[in-house]
Order: C-alpha cells, then sequence, then structure tokens
C-alpha cells in the first residue's frame, strides 16, 4: 500500500503564487536532502506519466493526468532555470473537481473506475477495488489485468512490499497468458520484475512483449528495456534503445529523464574508471546520447552534466614529471627541449586517475584529484580505485596541517 513517505508524488498541493521552498516542498525536498531533488522530480513525473494506458483510458482521466504533468513541468522549469509568476491552476482545479468513484457496478466499468482513482491520486483505493474484481469476476482475466497494472504503479511509486509485488506479478503472467497484445499487461510485468530485482528475467519478458506487440514496443516499454539492459550491464542497446525512447515520443519529459538516468547509471557504473583511449571515446559517445536524450527535462540536464564535463578533461593532457627539474633542462638547453618533454611526459587525466598517486607527482595529482568534477565522477566506483582511501586520508591530513600552519 501507498505509504505516508511516498505519497508527496500524488499530491499537486501548490500556493498560487508558490516560493522556490513551496516548489521544493512539492518535490518532497525537505524532509529528503538536497542531494534527491533531481531524481525526486524524475519520479513525480513518471509516476504521473503511467497513471492511465496510452490512448486507451477514459477522456476525464486523460485531461486529469494532462494538466498535472503541466503543472509538475512547470514547477520543474521554474525551479532549476528560473521563472515566476502566478501559476494558473484553474484548469487543474476543473478537472479534479469531481471526485471519483470507488465502486463498480460491472466489470465494464472497472478500467475507468481504476484510472479515475488513479489520476486523483488514491492508490491505495485504486489498489482495493482492483483486488476486489479479482474476487468478484472470477470468469475474466481483466481484473488480473488491472490488478497487476494497480500494482506496478504503487510497486514504483507507492509503498509495496516484495509480498504484493509477488501477487501483482502472479496477476501480470495471466494477463499475458490470456492476450499477448495488451501492452499493459507487459508493461506491469516487467516493472514488477525490475522492482523485485529480477532484471535478467525482466529483459526476458520485454523481448517477449517485443515479439507479441503489433508495432513494437512503445516508449514506456522502451524506457523499462533501457533500464533493464543499463541493469545487465548491456550499455550499446542501452543506447540505441534509448534513442529509440525518444524519437517515439521526443516530447514527453518524463521519457527524456528516465532514459538519461539509465544512461547515466551506465555511465557511472559500467564505464568508470577509464582504462584506455577505447573507452575513453566509447564514454564519450555514451555521454553525447544521454545528453541528447536530456534536452528539455532540467534534472536530466544536471544530472549528466558532470559526465559531460568528465568527457572532455578526461582526455586533457598534464605533465606528469617533476615541475623542477623541466625548469632546469628547459634553462639548460635554452627552452628549446620544452616542446619534447611536454610531449613525452604529458598524460591524459583519465590515465592520472586509473594510475594513481604514484603515477605523477603530488601536485598534477592534487590539480586533478582535487577539482569537483574528477571527484564527483568517481565517488561511487571509488572501490575500484585501491588508492583512494588512502589518498583521501593524506590529502585531509594535509589540509589539516595548512590550516593549522
Amino acid at each position: 500500500m501507498a505509504t505516508d513517505e511516498r505519497t508527496w508524488m500524488q499530491t499537486l498541493e501548490v500556493p498560487e503564487r508558490p516560493m522556490p521552498k513551496d516548489v521544493r516542498a512539492f518535490f518532497n525536498v525537505p524532509p529528503d536532502p538536497d542531494s534527491k531533488l533531481d531524481d525526486n522530480i524524475r519520479d513525480k513525473r513518471r509516476a504521473w506519466n503511467t497513471k492511465v494506458r496510452s490512448r486507451k483510458a477514459t477522456a476525464a482521466a486523460q485531461e486529469q493526468v494532462k494538466a498535472a504533468i503541466r503543472l509538475i513541468d512547470f514547477l520543474a522549469q521554474a525551479l532549476k532555470r528560473g521563472g515566476d509568476g502566478p501559476i494558473d491552476l484553474g484548469e487543474l482545479n476543473d478537472v479534479f473537481r469531481e471526485a471519483p468513484k470507488t465502486r463498480v457496478g460491472e466489470l465494464g466499468e472497472l478500467w475507468e473506475v481504476v484510472e479515475r482513482l488513479l489520476a486523483a491520486g488514491q492508490l491505495e483505493e485504486a489498489l482495493k477495488v482492483a483486488n476486489a474484481a479479482r474476487d468478484n469476476y472470477t470468469d475474466s482475466t481483466v481484473p488480473h489485468l488491472v490488478f497487476a497494472w494497480v500494482g506496478a504503479q504503487v510497486s514504483r511509486f507507492g509503498g509495496a512490499d516484495d509480498r504484493l509485488r509477488e501477487d501483482a506479478l502472479k496477476s501480470a503472467d495471466i494477463a499475458v497468458a490470456s492476450d499477448g497484445a495488451r501492452p499493459e499487461a507487459h508493461l506491469a510485468r516487467a516493472t514488477l520484475l525490475l522492482d523485485l530485482r529480477r532484471g535478467e528475467e525482466a529483459l526476458a519478458a520485454l523481448r517477449e512483449a517485443e515479439r507479441q506487440l503489433d508495432g513494437g514496443l512503445h516508449a514506456s516499454l522502451e524506457v523499462l528495456l533501457v533500464e533493464a539492459l543499463v541493469s545487465g550491464g548491456q550499455v550499446e542497446e542501452a543506447v540505441r534503445r534509448a534513442i529509440d525512447a525518444i524519437e517515439e515520443d521526443p516530447d514527453n519529459l518524463s521519457v527524456r529523464s528516465s532514459v538519461t538516468a539509465s544512461l547515466v547509471q551506465a555511465l557511472q557504473f559500467s564505464m568508470l574508471p577509464i582504462r584506455s583511449d577505447e573507452d575513453l571515446r566509447h564514454f564519450q559517445r555514451v555521454v553525447e546520447v544521454a545528453a541528447w536524450c536530456a534536452v528539455g527535462a532540467p534534472e536530466a540536464e544536471d544530472a549528466v552534466r558532470p559526465f559531460r564535463m568528465w568527457a572532455v578533461i578526461a582526455d586533457n593532457r598534464l605533465y606528469s614529471g617533476d615541475v623542477a627539474s623541466r625548469a632546469y633542462a628547459g634553462v639548460l638547453t635554452g627552452f628549446l627541449i620544452l616542446p619534447l618533454l611536454n610531449r613525452v611526459k604529458a598524460k591524459p587525466q583519465w590515465k592520472i586517475v586509473d594510475g594513481g598517486p604514484g603515477s605523477v607527482s603530488e601536485g598534477v595529482f592534487d590539480e586533478v584529484m582535487m577539482g569537483d568534477v574528477a571527484r564527483y565522477v568517481h565517488e561511487r566506483i571509488k572501490d575500484r580505485l585501491p588508492w583512494w582511501d588512502s589518498y583521501s586520508q593524506e590529502a585531509t591530513r594535509r589540509a589539516r596541517e595548512e590550516q593549522a600552519a
């Protein structure tokens, strides 16, 4: 069920003239720390983008979701890139004026009731209605499809535990077996498998969906495929599929934000540290695609920015020898030898990071690692750099001595 910790994702309350603190609260910061802001913007976009079925939901439910997404887009842009002025809450109030029904009169009403509840942010009530329908309409697989659909949303954006996920997954399997041409069944199954940390099965399920669905995967399924591919370390195909997802729905900022997040994960956990010129070229190419995917979604643009900077900085060459000796040799030769020394002794910054403090003089290594970019992009994979902990301790000690002097 949806817990208090996740209800912020379902609410749309904001003053007509919000201050920055109001917008940050809209994205649950605080109580979440500032470092979670970009993730929360992405997750709130995605939560509302997946509430109703594409091109199948009732007009009322679609209008509610569209109004909510416009509000989220406006507030994210205002907070991250600036902008002020009142928000027109009239449309939002109009489309949400009518309270959703909570009872199903006949099976044909089930989707409408559930999607209106989801659009109203009432995940728990939608789950109760869908669960009751499984007991009330045992001759149909539709309630299983609806329960799986709601269960997948509670799994991602509510407070589901693995027991609920497993229950919803059983319903998703029944729905797929009954009719493999329904994309929402495949979407629910893949989401639940990913959330159960069964990435290989999720990838297999998405491959099956691509075979069964006419026209292939739509953007929401492509987003999940990118996520599954990245979790399995298949970066090359993830890049191609990210491009497919954007081309399928180029104006959808949730799609842009989600696939960028997956590619950033690949950049950090599958492609660092850089250990060869080929690694560098591959890293630069994936960064380029991630930056293209992020355009228009400010939280995604900010997430990929440090990696764009490292893609450039990593190739910059620094003199790695002893600076005093170079100066002395320059004086002896009338500075004629300096171009040769610089060329022979220069190392790209990726090689300096990979080699550690012993590969260059102390001052040169400090110049690289005291920079915000190199430290930021490598912080979460520091276990792959055997020198990290000892260097950090030594750098801290030297900094304290300088302060005390």
